[in-house]
């Protein structure tokens, strides 16, 4: 959603209109439009706020959800949604961006190690999503690998190069949509666990933000094997897992696993933590798993803890205390601001002490 305001406006959306904790993003620039890009659950209230910077900030504004990419090769992200000409899905028919679908259907199948050079090899995609913090520029020279898991588990992408590259993955090769994992923390070696389920056929990008970040590189990958614990569906309190001290699943786009914790009481503490997991060391660390944790109590609607980057890296760390004997629950999810609709595996711990 847009917010084009005639004065200093603030966008903000929240699960709970009068609940300033609720809010799961907003957006506040000195000029130009408010841009709000994340995810909600069928069903989710959801409340829109129109704000102004401060007391002297009113006016007239036009807010728009959902708005069309009217023309698809201006160079401009004429909707202001983060998503320019054919990167925005509106445009995935349009003429114009033919080049994009021969890119894709021409993309070599991912090899162990390979050598390439962005520097002349054009501009087709971006994975510059507003709400997120892998912004990959369009316009800047990139390359594509086409890949298909063999089962569950981790796809270990490293990359090396001189420029600020980064690396993506979709499984939708023209959908800048149907990204479910990033890295760009423009330093080399950059590493990235993109988290795949049996037979995924996934798409894998080299970019970079500005024009000087193309040029040579080598990409190697690697395909972990994951064991996940969880067992489908957990999507809510009465389907809930039963904790155990370590925890191992897959979150899917916008899906959320949650867990079932008793407690001894009277007064008990309850510590929930996303870490890495032994076969991925690195993967809160390479922003490869974004997590955000809620701890509910038994009623399970009552929040009493949350948590989005308290944990190593981009993992999270909540915890309840002075808690009364009974069933308790923990949700994990992607970070609601930027990593909802990412895909990721993750090794949740829990402890009660009593």
């Amino acid at each position: 959603m847009v917010l084009d305001p005639a004065f200093d406006g603030v966008l903000e959306a929240r699960t709970a209109c009068g609940a300033v904790a609720t809010a799961i993003d907003c957006d506040d620039v000195v000029s130009g439009n408010e841009v709000l890009i994340f995810g909600v659950s069928a069903g989710q209230p959801l409340y829109i706020i129109v704000d102004g910077y401060n007391a002297a900030a009113v006016g007239t504004f036009t807010l728009s959800i959902n708005p069309a990419e009217t023309v698809c090769n201006d160079g401009l992200d004429d909707n202001a949604n983060g998503l320019e000409d054919c990167e925005d899905p509106g445009c995935l028919s349009d003429a114009s961006c033919a080049p994009v679908t021969a890119a894709c259907t021409a993309a070599p199948a991912l090899a162990a190690t390979q050598t390439g050079d962005t520097t002349a090899s054009g501009s087709n995609f971006s994975s510059d999503i507003a709400g997120s913090f892998c912004g990959f520029g369009s316009g800047v020279n990139d390359a594509v690998y086409s890949y298909t898991a063999p089962g569950a588990g981790l796809l270990d992408l490293g990359l090396t190069g001189d420029t600020g590259q980064g690396l993506y993955v979709r499984t939708d090769c023209d959908d800048a949509l149907a990204r479910i994992s990033c890295n760009n923390l423009s330093v080399s070696p950059d590493q990235l666990y993109a988290t795949l389920l049996p037979g995924q056929s996934v798409w894998v990008y080299v970019d970079g933000s500005t024009a000087g970040d193309i040029g040579p590189y080598t990409l190697t990958s690697n395909f972990i094997a994951f064991t996940s614990t969880e067992v489908e569906p957990n999507n809510g309190p009465a389907s809930a897992n039963p904790a155990a001290a370590t925890n191992t699943g897959i979150i899917t786009p916008a899906e959320s696993d949650w867990y079932a914790v008793t407690v001894p009481g009277p007064a008990s503490i309850l510590d929930a933590e996303t870490v890495d997991t032994v076969t991925a060391p690195n993967l809160c660390t390479s922003q490869s798993a974004d997590t955000f944790i809620t701890i509910y109590a038994a009623d399970g609607t009552t929040v009493l803890d949350t948590d989005e980057d308290g944990g190593d890296g981009y993992c999270s760390a909540a915890s309840a205390t002075a808690l009364a004997a009974g069933t308790y629950y923990v949700r994990v999810q992607g970070s609601p601001s930027y990593a909802f609709f990412d895909q990721m595996a993750y090794q949740l711990d829990i402890t009660v002490t009593p």
